[in-house]
């Protein structure tokens, strides 16, 4: 109980951080708007006689809701009611000052109604998770539906996540065509969450097969989410901003694949938990056979490297994901993708995780925060056939409060990803190279406040052989210089200036400088020794050939 109440813990802490983290505000279609946050979803449905808010996320979000609202030329005073996906923090903790603002009357379904009135209080799990009181003006059972100004929203009551879950489905007029709309509460079964013999929440399993019947029944064209990662959002909404000839939130096909993924998970998760507690060196045979090299340590899988996932089938995965004792797993293959990394996700004890050539979308990252032990990622030639990949989705690994090393190394990362890494606060050593990045992008490494090591190397050509600005230049040492808290420093691909790197001994604890397939005299090396006095230099000259290579690689 402990163990997973903190993690909850950790995630929350992460999305308040992100919270207060703006995302445009824009008409998903007809009288439909996002108001939300970058990671917390909450929709504005507008009418001639007011308006309907669905979600008010956290208290720190209220001001952001607000401004997203007031943005699209609609008031906060015409907001008549205010309805809730799930009686998480993360959804109603702002509904107290959010009714304040508003006098909006706060809409429930049947089993959320007491947790929301008694600010968390009454939470499956979750006892520690707390927020303002709200009164509740009206509780819903399934069915029911809010009318205003001509609009009708229907409450379907999809349980399991919390006990009054609600996915809530209307109608818009997009192109003369009249669509379905679904939000869905949420079908995550999230770590920690007891299907069999649970006493605290008994008909939990049942609720959850009861949910996916619904959902599955639904009628859906504009597939919309409680988190905007449920739909894609982020992606979709650029696609908008071309203005494409059909909506990319019309989206029946991605609705259908999204309940079917969660279906299967809540599945496994059934299964595992009624199978009980597997063996696991007959798991480890059967990862063996399926390629793996695994560790035992009396009697429990404690690491697990594969080197060449071909083999890899579903079944695999799923006895791989089930070694809670687990704690380096190293894999090579297309095979690690959105879909399979969710199988993994119960390694709770996984400290050390190495990828090559895995396939995961930016938003598909996600599912990595719920292993709350990671102290160490790193991602090799990731997401090569995705051109959608630039690397965002770490921003997600704030809630990664243990991580302290990340590698990003031979793939589409660009500096957007770089960005996104600036917000991980926590990290100790980074490292990357042969990305898309451009020297632009290292500016967010001065938000590393407390890394100590750093590997930067020179970038790759994009797609198509296209050229773009170099990663790694005379400049990019001015903002090197500033990251104080540096021990160990490592430059590699290109022709630094004695000059320039002897503006690094602005760095007071720098100890080693190493000088990978740098093009520099030998009696430039010295002016920079005597530069760093005090500093372990490690460098040889390049070869001809190593010379032919890097003239190559920084062309341009």
């Amino acid at each position: 109980m402990i163990r997973y109440t903190t993690l909850l813990i950790l995630c929350l802490l992460a999305s308040i951080a992100r919270a207060d983290a703006p995302f445009p505000a824009h008409r998903v279609a007809g009288n439909t708007y996002y108001v939300g946050s970058q990671e917390l979803a909450s929709f504005l449905i507008t009418t001639p006689d007011g308006h309907i808010l669905i979600n008010s996320s956290f208290e720190e979000t209220v001001p952001l809701i607000r401004g997203a609202v007031e943005s699209l030329g609609f008031k906060m005073k015409d907001v008549k009611y205010l309805l809730a996906s799930h009686a998480h923090s993360d959804h109603v903790a702002g509904h107290a000052k959010m009714r304040e603002l508003t006098g909006a009357k706060v809409v429930v379904m049947t089993g959320d109604e007491d947790v929301i009135k008694n600010g968390g209080k009454g939470q499956y799990l979750y006892v520690d998770s707390r927020w303002p009181e709200c009164p509740v003006d009206r509780v819903l059972k399934d069915g029911d539906e809010v009318t205003l100004g001509g609009v009708k929203l229907t409450a379907r009551h999809t349980p399991g996540h919390t006990r009054g879950c609600t996915s809530w489905t209307w109608q818009e007029m997009v192109d003369g065509k009249q669509l379905d709309v679904v939000v869905i509460g949420s079908p995550n079964v999230n770590p920690g969450f007891r299907l069999v013999g649970n006493k605290e929440y008994p008909t939990m399993a049942d609720d959850y097969a009861q949910t996916f019947k619904t959902l599955k029944s639904l009628p859906c064209d504009i597939f919309l989410g409680a988190h905007g990662n449920y739909y894609d959002m982020a992606a979709k909404h650029e696609k908008l901003a071309k203005k494409p000839a059909e909506n990319p939130f019309i989206d029946p096909q991605g609705y259908k694949a999204y309940v079917a993924l969660k279906e299967a998970a809540y599945q496994k998760k059934l299964a595992d938990q009624q199978a009980g507690p597997q063996d696991e060196e007959a798991a480890a045979e059967q990862l063996r056979e399926a390629g793996a090299e695994v560790t035992l340590a009396k009697g429990v899988v404690t690491g697990v490297n594969i080197k060449d996932l071909a083999k890899f089938t579903d079944a695999d995965f799923e006895i791989l994901g089930r070694l809670v004792h687990v704690k380096t797993l190293s894999t090579s293959g297309e095979a690690l993708n959105d879909k399979t990394i969710s199988y993994l996700t119960g390694l709770v004890a996984l400290e050390d995780l190495s990828t090559n050539l895995a396939q995961f979308s930016d938003d598909g990252l996600w599912q990595l925060t719920l292993l709350s032990n990671l102290k160490q990622i790193k991602f090799f030639h990731t997401s090569l056939k995705r051109k959608d990949f630039t690397g965002r989705g770490f921003a997600q690994f704030t809630a990664l409060k243990n991580l302290r090393r990340l590698t990003v190394a031979g793939c589409p990362f660009n500096d957007e990803g770089m960005a996104a890494v600036g917000t991980l606060t926590q990290l100790e050593n980074f490292r990357t190279w042969h990305t898309y990045q451009t020297e632009a992008g290292n500016e967010h490494l001065k938000s590393l406040v407390n890394l100590k090591s750093l590997h930067l190397g020179q970038r790759l050509r994009q797609y198509g052989g296209e050229s773009n600005a170099h990663s790694l230049t005379d400049k990019t040492l001015d903002i090197v210089a500033e990251l104080k808290s540096l021990d160990t420093l490592t430059l590699g691909e290109q022709k630094f200036s004695a000059a320039a790197l002897g503006k690094l001994s602005a760095l007071p604890k720098l100890k080693k400088l190493e000088l990978s397939d740098v093009d520099v005299s030998t009696e430039e090396i010295e002016k920079v020794r005597k530069l760093l006095s005090g500093v372990d230099i490690a460098w040889r000259p390049v070869t001809e050939e190593s010379r032919t290579k890097l003239d190559r690689l920084l062309a341009p």
